[in-house]
């Protein structure tokens, strides 16, 4: 009985710290390529033609990307079957008086979901940095 309850335990806590694997190849919408390559539920490689993004799947925000005008900050989690990708943009340089703040998207909050198929439908919402949403996309990249 007790190797039972063991076994029902061990199985319940693997199931519950299980996530989707996203490995594989993918075209967008451009008929662009990328890869992931997943290890486990802790960290993600995408692949694709602008180069090489390695992180911790933790939901802490880390530097994805950064240049003289804007540095990108990333947090990736997942959350039960989806992935979850948060973008922050902090811009290092001030906008030209003309150009109004609320037009600048400053979060991209995107949520992947692996479809029977092994395609992964993608929904995004892109925000101002009061919050507001500027608009939100649904799309769908094709598995290789």
């Amino acid at each position: 009985m007790k190797a039972f309850l063991g076994l029902a335990l061990s199985l319940f806590v693997s199931a519950s710290f299980a996530c989707t694997d996203f490995t594989g190849t993918y075209k967008d919408q451009e008929s662009e390529t990328y890869s992931v390559e997943q290890s486990g539920c802790t960290s993600l490689i995408l692949n694709n033609n602008e180069g090489t993004f390695t992180t911790l799947a933790d939901g802490q925000f880390r530097i994805s990307s950064e240049d003289q005008q804007a540095r990108v900050l990333t947090a990736v989690l997942f959350s039960g079957k989806d992935l979850i990708m948060d973008h922050h943009l902090e811009l290092k340089v001030a906008l030209p008086a003309e150009i109004p703040v609320e037009i600048i998207p400053a979060r991209i909050y995107a949520i992947y979901s692996k479809l029977s198929n092994g395609n992964i439908a993608i929904t995004t919402t892109v925000y101002n940095i009061n919050g507001q949403v500027l608009g939100v996309e649904s799309s769908q990249h094709q598995k290789l």
